[in-house]
Formats: C-alpha cells, structure tokens, sequence
C-alpha cells in the first residue's frame, strides 16, 4: 500500500492549466502510466490536443467543464468518468465559476505523445 498526498510544490503550470503527477509508471511498475491530478481556473481552456498512443480516463472531483472530443461536446460533473483513446482530438474549457479539478489515468504513454493543433 502506498498513500499518496498532493504537494503544493509540485504542481507544473501548463497552458489552460495546471498539473500535479501523483503516480509515475516507476511508481506503478507500468511503464508509460501515470496518474495525475488537473486543475483548470474559471476561464481557462486548454486546446485541440491528441494522443499517439496514450489512453486517457478522467474522473472528475470537483466543478464543471466543457469537454469536446472529436466534435462531440460533453458537459462533465463530479463522479463523471470518460476515456480518451489514441488519436481522440479534444479539448477542454471551464466556463464556469469555480475550480475545476480531475484525475487523469494514462497509459501506454510514450515520450512526445500528444501533439497539438496548431
């Protein structure tokens, strides 16, 4: 067993939003998986992206966001869980008036992975 508490100190500040990794691939003896915690402030977005390889499922804790996966839009509310496959074209928006934060699951991630719209 291992229990895993989240350190302020180790949230990465990314484009649209910002990242805490709980879980490595070492830590799970499962290379290319990771768990990691999102956290998007009101107003922010995060743009078009997909992933080569890597599987995605989110599972959200808190607020509300708008998803949009490959044209499709879907509202997501705490205890919604989705998965994003290889190649899934997505994006991410907080409309709303709080913090919204999920869990991301990866797998089968590689090195440069996800790829950008420009």
């Amino acid at each position: 067993m291992k229990q895993i508490n989240i350190d302020p100190q180790k949230w990465q500040h990314l484009p649209g939003y910002r990242r805490n990794i709980l879980l490595t691939g070492a830590d799970l003896h499962s290379p290319g998986t990771r768990v990691q915690m999102v956290s998007m402030a009101p107003g922010d977005s995060i743009s078009d992206h997909y992933h080569k390889t890597s599987y995605e499922v989110y599972c959200v804790l808190k607020g509300q966001c708008t998803l949009i996966v490959d044209g499709q839009e879907i509202i997501l509310r705490p205890r919604t869980l989705i998965t994003i496959e290889p190649g899934d074209i997505h994006q991410l928006h907080n409309h709303g008036h709080e913090t919204f934060e999920l869990l991301v699951f990866k797998t089968n991630s590689q090195p440069d992975d996800t790829l950008f719209d420009s």
